[in-house]
């Protein structure tokens, strides 16, 4: 049997996602480290890129079609080596988040532009989940983006 629609653009993503590569034009190598629908990991284990899909909503249209919104939140897990520069260490930890968000964004743009099962790709929402406490000497930080998928399959259809 044939993947359902909302499965089908979740490889999509996550194809896509996993694309985030210095070598395919982004600023960042996150893609690399792709995990679909689990938590945040243990710091041991960053950098690394969650893709976790909300419920999603349905709305039935009169023409005999379901119109869904898939919440998704994608998370990426930035680990920074310590140095002696802390104002440096800031700084830098900042342009990489920066630096990820912009690609996810991106990410989601090729998604849209790309995709021929979703009606939209929306971006919600995103930034710095949570900033290292340096007098701690964390250093590691969460960027969090949640953006929503709109699709449409024949009523009570989930594969078309």
């Amino acid at each position: 049997m044939n993947p359902s629609i909302r499965q089908t653009l979740l490889e999509e993503l996550e194809e896509v996602l996993s694309g985030i590569r210095k070598s395919n034009g982004f600023h960042s190598d996150i893609g690399t480290a792709l995990v679909l629908a689990e938590g945040k990991r243990d710091l041991e284990e960053l950098p690394a890129l969650w893709l976790t899909p909300g419920t999603e909503e349905c709305e039935s249209t009169r023409y005999g079609e379901d119109s869904l919104t898939l919440p998704l939140t994608i998370r990426a897990g930035l680990r920074y080596s310590l140095h002696e520069a802390p104002t440096l260490q800031e700084r830098a930890m900042a342009t990489a988040a920066e630096n990820v968000l912009a690609d996810i964004r991106q990410a989601l743009g090729q998604l849209e532009e790309e995709n021929e099962t979703a009606d939209s790709v929306r971006y919600v929402s995103g930034g710095v989940e949570d900033w290292p406490d340096w007098s701690q000497g964390e250093a590691s930080l969460t960027v969090s983006v949640q953006t929503e998928i709109l699709y449409s399959t024949a009523r009570n259809n989930p594969y078309g």
